[in-house]
């Protein structure tokens, strides 16, 4: 592990200030929080407190109170990695791509044992995941050159059948899905999706 960025990175425990009698936070007011320095820029935090990373490399990490932080493995035929999102699981969503940035592909890091899973595809890159599992991004269908939406149950991917180019960004509990589309004239919208049926914005 590289030492720390010269940039403060910092975890927010239990914030409180307390009001004064009129009601609003007063500049003397004590707060209570906990800072702690990590080593890597944060990009995503769990409620539990889990977070995950860059370091300086380039190289996706991940910190837990419990252990610190966790350099992950990098795919095989790859060199660059940052993660996407965490799973419920503890499980790290990563994207990575190599030295010249035209391969790329969506992997899981498993917590439980430190192994990597590619979600199933073509130059796939993961923008998030939702309550309910589903990870949501973009891929390059077969026999196709641009990209399309794409979101994943159990590493298995799954198009949402849009015409043209696109992305899914985000998923709720129910399997909703929300993200941007392209039109055959390149007019873009924001279409979100529920029970297989696009909902326009």
């Amino acid at each position: 592990m590289r030492a720390p960025l010269p940039v403060l990175a910092g975890l927010l425990g239990a914030f409180a200030m307390a009001p004064t009698q009129a009601g609003t936070p007063s500049c003397g007011s004590a707060a209570r929080y906990t800072v702690v320095d990590l080593p890597f820029i944060p990009k995503v935090i769990t409620p539990s407190g889990v977070v995950a990373g860059m370091t300086e490399l380039h190289r996706a990490v991940v910190w837990r109170r419990e252990s610190g932080p966790e350099e992950l493995s990098v795919p095989e035929g790859f060199r660059f990695t940052e993660p996407a999102a965490i799973t419920t699981a503890g499980d790290v969503v990563i994207n990575a791509f190599d030295a010249e940035g035209t391969q790329r592909g969506a992997f899981i890091y498993s917590h439980s044992s430190h192994s990597v899973f590619k979600l199933g595809g073509n130059q796939t890159w993961a923008r998030g995941i939702g309550a309910a599992g589903l990870v949501v991004g973009e891929w390059v269908p077969e026999g196709k050159t641009a990209t399309d939406a794409v979101y994943w149950n159990n590493t298995v991917p799954h198009s949402i059948g849009l015409c043209c180019s696109g992305t899914l960004k985000g998923a709720n509990a129910r399997g909703d899905m929300a993200g941007d589309v392209y039109d055959e004239q390149g007019h873009y919208s924001s279409p979100w999706i529920r029970n297989g049926i696009r909902r326009q914005r």
